[in-house]
């Protein structure tokens, strides 16, 4: 599946977009909390820098057309809260994808 620009899906209260480098803080703060690792086979987060180079790994994998994953934005405080999307797509078996 290959999107010319990286979508937006917008509700009435969530944008998702295509996380940057200013999100990297409050993608720290959700990924240095041991409730949200300890089932994902990581260690929480102990430096911004990793959320930094999570982001930049995550736009990777969409501009090589492998991966997709947005920010979930609460369109009332305008703060990132979550992440959500595909972490793989098989075009070559079906058009398979991997939600997470």
């Amino acid at each position: 599946m290959k999107f010319e620009t990286f979508p937006i899906i917008e509700t009435e209260r969530f944008l998702l977009r295509q996380m940057t480098k200013a999100d990297a803080p409050a993608v720290f703060s959700i990924f240095s909390d041991p409730d949200v690792t300890k089932d994902m086979g990581e260690a929480p987060f102990t430096q911004v820098k990793q959320a930094e180079l999570l982001i930049e790994f995550m736009n990777g994998l969409f501009d090589e057309d492998r991966a997709i994953r947005w920010g979930i934005i609460l369109k009332e405080e305008n703060t990132l809260i979550g992440t959500c999307g595909y972490n793989g797509w098989e075009t070559n078996r079906g058009s398979r994808g991997e939600i997470a």
